[in-house]
């Protein structure tokens, strides 16, 4: 065998030597095998060239099978709905409505009407100070009017500095305002007499005698009844009184000016009281 590899070897030598070099090469290509060989002599080189087909590849192409198709899944992820608003409607608290209860003021019962006065006082002037009590009946027919007849005891000293004694009884006319109410102010005016009894040294005439006196006046004045029921009412008034001595003693004056020496038998002063009143139907 390498002897018949030796000649085609030869014979494909020869074949080079008569086509040209670049045929020979370009014959010589991928689908060949070009095989070099040295023939002759050592001053000479042949170069061969074997030509050997290579059988083409056979290449396989498996197909490759389709993919599965894609599946998308779409996750749309829920849309929260927008916060809620919450109307909360929240009823007033009732208020407890203030009950009025109407009060009925009950009028004083004044028509008809008979009462007892008592009180207590001072005199008060520049011929006498002196205190006491006195008393009153009361007759009231109409709720604004009355008329009183009054008593009293007064004991003290006068100008004269003498120790006095006076009784005095007054009537009176009275006029209420507010007359139906708790509060019922009152005016009056009346005329009196009064009877005084004087004993010691008279300092202004430096004499000493027991004297009796009876005056005449009248008087004048306002005050307050505050009416606690229908029955019971407290009293407080202001008079302002005038009198003159008229008795058997008027030839001798009742009061001497030690100054001048001048003589007088009148004499003024005001008389405040308190008390209550006690009325009966």
């Amino acid at each position: 065998m390498t002897q018949k590899f030796y000649t085609v070897a030869l014979l494909l030598s020869l074949l080079g030597f008569i086509a040209p070099t670049q045929q020979a090469d370009a014959q010589c290509g991928g689908a060949m095998i070009c095989a070099q060989v040295n023939i002759g002599s050592p001053f000479r080189r042949h170069r061969a060239r074997a030509q050997v087909r290579r059988q083409p590849a056979v290449v396989v192409v498996q197909a490759q099978p389709a993919p599965p198709p894609r599946r998308v899944v779409i996750i749309r992820q829920p849309v929260a709905p927008p916060p809620a608003t919450i109307v909360t409607v929240q009823a007033a608290p009732v208020q407890p409505q203030p009950t009025y209860v109407a009060h009925q003021v009950t009028p004083i019962r004044t028509n008809g009407t008979v009462a007892l006065h008592a009180e207590t006082g001072g005199l008060f002037g520049a011929d006498a100070q002196m205190g006491g009590v006195g008393g009153s009946i009361r007759f009231r027919p109409q709720p604004r009017f009355a008329a009183e007849i009054g008593l009293g005891v007064y004991a003290g000293t006068d100008a004269n500095g003498q120790d006095r004694v006076e009784t005095p009884l007054t009537l009176n006319g009275m006029v209420f305002f507010n007359e139906t109410g708790r509060a019922q102010p009152y005016l009056m005016a009346g005329v009196g007499v009064s009877r005084a009894h004087t004993q010691g040294l008279n300092a202004n005439t430096g004499s000493s005698a027991e004297r009796e006196l009876f005056h005449i006046g009248g008087q004048v004045g306002a005050g307050l009844e505050l009416r606690l029921s229908d029955n019971i009412a407290i009293n407080g008034d202001v008079r302002a009184f005038i009198r003159q001595n008229i008795g058997e003693t008027a030839a001798q004056p009742e009061f001497t000016n030690p100054d001048n020496g001048e003589t007088t038998n009148t004499s003024a002063g005001a008389l405040a009281t308190v008390g209550a009143t006690f009325y009966f139907n």
